[in-house]
């Protein structure tokens, strides 16, 4: 029994991603392909509540989110969009986001 060559090695891997995005697109779901980043670390801001009280937003974890709590509750300003994304008034919570595929800066 052979070893894999690097080369097919990313060959199969890329036939893998291939299959998942076709079986993504099939079920109407989206492809998780570009999720493959490191765990993000709450904001601080979030950190500090517990955990009943973090949003499931997206952006619960998102580097440009700018998180301010106040007698009014959760606020969220996101430094890409230039919006507010999150705040008692804006209920939609946001699910996924370009930038949280982006390279986490270091």
């Amino acid at each position: 029994m052979s070893h894999p060559t690097e080369l097919e090695r990313l060959l199969s891997l890329a036939e893998a991603s291939e299959e998942e995005t076709s079986a993504s697109a099939a079920s109407g779901m989206p492809s998780r392909a570009l999720s493959a980043q490191p765990e993000r670390a709450l904001r601080p801001v979030l950190a500090l509540l517990s955990a009943d009280r973090v949003p499931q937003t997206a952006c619960r974890t998102c580097e440009a989110s700018c998180w301010h709590s106040t007698s009014a509750g959760l606020h969220a300003y996101c430094k890409v969009t230039h919006s507010i994304v999150f705040s008692p008034d804006f209920p939609m919570l946001i699910e996924d986001c370009d930038q949280l595929h982006l390279p986490i800066d270091n």
